[in-house]
C-alpha cells in the first residue's frame, strides 16, 4: 500500500492494455498512481497544476495527438522536469530522443517485470 513518502507517478501511453500494466507494476511497488491515462493532453495539465508532487512520469513515445518527446519538451517550458524522473516506454526506438532535459530513461516494450525493475534500479526508486 503507498505512503505518504511513495513516489507519485503520472502514466501515459494510448494503448489501454500498457497502460494497466504499467499502473499494475507501479502499484505492486507501492507507487502513488496519480494519473494513468490514454490522452496525453490530459497528463500535461495534470503535471502542470500538480507540480512539484509528482516524482515519476511514464510515457509512451508514439502517442496520437502529442508523442511523449512532444509532452516532454511542452512540459520542459512551463516546469522543471529536470525534477521529474522520466521513463519513456516503447518498441521502437534504441535510444531515448534528444530532448531539453539532462536525463531520460528508456524501457523497451513488451514490458517485463524484469525490465520495470532494472529501470527502477538505474533511476534509484527501488
Amino acid at each position: 500500500m503507498p505512503t505518504p513518502s511513495s513516489p507519485r507517478c503520472v502514466i501515459v501511453d494510448d494503448n489501454p492494455s500498457i497502460l494497466t500494466i504499467l499502473s499494475n507494476f507501479c502499484e505492486q511497488y507501492n507507487f502513488q498512481v496519480r494519473l494513468a491515462t490514454t490522452d496525453p493532453k490530459q497528463a500535461f495539465d495534470y503535471i502542470i497544476s500538480n507540480h512539484p508532487v509528482i516524482d515519476l512520469l511514464l510515457t509512451d513515445l508514439e502517442m496520437p495527438k502529442l508523442t511523449g518527446e512532444q509532452l516532454i519538451t511542452e512540459l520542459s517550458s512551463k516546469i522543471p522536469v529536470h525534477q521529474i524522473v522520466i521513463i519513456i516506454v516503447s518498441g521502437n526506438v534504441s535510444q531515448p530522443p534528444l530532448l531539453p532535459i539532462e536525463k531520460v530513461h528508456l524501457i523497451h516494450k513488451p514490458i517485463t517485470r524484469k525490465k520495470w525493475e532494472a529501470c527502477l534500479k538505474e533511476v534509484s526508486i527501488l
